[in-house]
């Protein structure tokens, strides 16, 4: 029995319509119909083929695995493009990696340094013109209007260094608020990116745990062409149209507000880039086909 027929038999045994094998896949219905017939060509690309039926198998109650050893000289062979493109994709961490940190740790502790060296210069910026505004005005006395009506009217010494002090109350709380300011500003919210679980196999599944993230948006990047699909969990509501883009729809933003998951899928993670709040998760398998569950915190 051919492959497609094998399927074809058992999605029928399970009394299960083309439409709900769509709804539990998000696989398109014209790609499932090209399966059940035996027509991979008509599949977007050889190396989303075997991911395809994979989840088909495992949807009408078959062992993937055992369907794809007892098929294999039906499918076609996987595009070896995808696997030499990746390896280079992987400079990233070694960049990353350089002077023996990871790049996760480098992420969290960099944002700490920047902001440490920033709260210093600012203080000291603040520190050095209120020590000029202060000489400036113990300099020239007179050119100070309320200074000059304390000395005219007769006031005794009291009454002018009450105003003396008020004055210099002023200049200090305007240091202070400008200082306190500058400081929010660098003390902006960065997301905390973990990588919890890496996956193993064909189609690995990573996970990763997203804390504080600012930005309501997931971005896609891509540099080549790559079948993609995002839900609100592994069988939840679509977030992007489960299709093959191209690096001209690139970036894409997927809105992710309210949501405590995103179940990202890629047919060709050697041209896939995702980052939250500017963080990028990596996908650390060596194969095409890859999976992201992304838990927000």
């Amino acid at each position: 029995m051919e492959l497609g027929s094998r399927l074809k038999e058992a999605r029928q045994a399970k009394g299960l319509s083309q439409e709900e094998i769509e709804s539990s896949t998000k696989i398109q219905q014209k790609y499932l119909q090209a399966m059940e017939e035996n027509n991979f060509e008509f599949l977007p690309g050889k190396f989303y083929t075997r991911a395809f039926i994979r989840e088909y198998a495992s949807a009408v109650g078959l062992d993937p695995e055992e369907v794809m050893n007892e098929h294999e000289n039906e499918l076609p062979a996987v595009d070896e493009r995808s696997a030499a493109v990746y390896p280079r994709s992987k400079k990233t961490d070694v960049r990353a990696a350089a002077g023996g940190g990871s790049s996760r740790s480098t992420s969290r502790i960099l944002p700490a340094v920047i902001t440490g060296v920033l709260v210093v210069l600012i203080a000291f910026i603040v520190y050095f013109f209120t020590q000029q505004i202060t000489t400036t005005d113990e300099a020239n006395p007179a050119e100070d209007g309320p200074q000059d009506e304390v000395v005219i009217s007769g006031d005794k010494d009291g009454k002018q260094d009450d105003e003396k002090s008020s004055g210099d109350g002023t200049s200090e709380d305007s240091g202070d608020s400008e200082n306190g300011s500058s400081g929010e500003d660098a003390d902006g919210p960065t997301a905390e990116v973990e990588l919890e679980q890496e996956g193993s196999g064909d189609f690995p599944e990573h996970t990763y745990n997203v804390k504080d993230a600012s930005d309501e948006k997931v971005k896609v990047e891509l540099s080549g062409t790559a079948y993609l699909e995002a839900t609100a969990s592994e069988n939840g509501e679509g977030l992007i149209d489960p299709i093959p883009y191209s690096e001209e729809d690139s970036p894409l933003e997927i809105d992710v507000s309210g949501k405590d998951q995103l179940y990202l899928k890629t047919g060709n993670a050697a041209v896939t880039k995702v980052t939250v709040d500017g963080e990028q998760l990596e996908f650390p398998a060596e194969v095409s086909t890859q999976k992201l569950l992304i838990n927000f915190n």
